[in-house]
């Protein structure tokens, strides 16, 4: 019985409110595979809301308006890159399927943006750690 309580409250947040439920899900999913490499994080649903206002509801590679956004890092958890503010950006999913674990700036020069100016548009708050280990520049 509490399977399904749980169960319907979830499909009734999913329902409620499709943008947040899904990036509540995809933080707690970085959330758990930085932990599981030592990575810091520190994103909160806050933020994601706010990076989408930032970001005017516009996927910064293509300029596309999607309905839902894809919670994306610029740099690749698998190549260094942490779950903070100043590495998330909200990302079409034809895009996040492009980049998929593509080096982020082959991937800014194939779609001709810059990739600095993105980072930089995220930092949507000042966060107590670096974006990523020293190993990975933009």
């Amino acid at each position: 019985k509490a399977r399904k309580t749980q169960r319907d409250a979830k499909q009734r947040a999913r329902e409620k409110n499709p943008e947040e439920y899904r990036a509540k899900c995809a933080i707690q999913c970085s959330k758990r595979r930085c932990l599981t490499k030592g990575y810091p994080t520190d994103v909160t649903a806050e933020d994601w809301i706010q990076l989408l206002e930032v970001f005017d509801r516009v996927c910064p590679f293509c300029n596309g308006r999607p309905e839902l956004f894809d919670l994306d890092h610029l740099i690749p958890i698998h190549l260094g890159g942490f779950n903070v503010v100043g590495n998330i950006v909200p990302i079409c999913r034809p895009c996040n399927a492009q980049k998929s674990r593509m080096d982020p700036k082959k991937f800014a020069r194939e779609v001709k943006v810059d990739l600095l100016a993105i980072s930089k548009k995220a930092r949507i708050r000042d966060s107590v750690y670096p974006i990523c280990v020293d190993t990975y520049k933009l």
